[in-house]
């Protein structure tokens, strides 16, 4: 969605400590989708946006984690690389989800 410079191309975010740990897939269908993002709860506390949500723990994985409750926010920029001015921009998080956002109440 946005572009990442090779420094933080790691599976951890620098910033807050997220990992991907839950996947919605392109090519899943809409139900599949939509099912995925109900278990994700969003709020907006004035200043960033929250998107926590809990995962079930599998017990088939190499890696087991007893941290099953996520919360992560937008109070963070992202960069994304610009091809007509060859420069990278600062996206701020927050004011793109605002515009997203707009008509729905998290509150």
């Amino acid at each position: 969605m946005f572009y990442t410079r090779a420094n933080y191309t790691s599976t951890t975010c620098p910033c807050c400590g997220f990992r991907k740990n839950i996947y919605i897939s392109n090519s899943d269908t809409k139900e599949k989708q939509k099912k995925a993002f109900e278990k994700i709860d969003i709020k907006f506390d004035g200043e960033k946006f929250i998107f926590s949500y809990e995962i079930e723990q599998d017990k088939k994985a190499k890696q087991k984690s007893n941290k099953t409750s996520f919360a992560v926010n937008s109070s963070f920029s992202r960069f994304k690389y610009n091809t007509l001015t060859k420069e990278i921009d600062t996206i701020d998080i927050t004011s793109e989800f605002k515009k997203i956002f707009e008509n729905i109440d998290l509150s």
